[in-house]
C-alpha cells in the first residue's frame, strides 16, 4: 500500500510567496502576519508555513471591506 502524497492546490495551502504575489507584497509580509496573529497559518515544521486558500481570501475581504487597502 503506498501513501498517495497530499496535493497542496487539492487542500488550499499556500506558501508565503504565493500569498506575496497574489498580494503584490514581498513574501516577508505573510510571514510577519502570521507570526503576529493576523494571518492564520499552517505550520509544518519550524520553518514551514502554509496558508489556507481561505484565510487569505478572508483576511483580503476584510481588509477590503475595512478600506484599508489602498486602491
Amino acid at each position: 500500500m503506498t501513501a498517495k502524497p497530499i496535493e497542496q492546490k487539492e487542500e488550499g495551502l499556500l506558501n508565503a510567496g504565493q500569498v506575496a504575489e497574489e498580494w503584490n507584497v514581498k513574501p516577508r509580509w505573510p510571514l510577519m502576519l502570521a507570526q503576529q496573529g493576523k494571518l492564520p497559518c499552517v505550520r509544518l515544521g519550524r520553518k514551514c508555513v502554509r496558508f489556507r486558500r481561505a484565510d487569505v481570501d478572508a483576511f483580503a475581504a476584510a481588509k477590503l471591506s475595512n478600506g484599508e487597502v489602498a486602491k
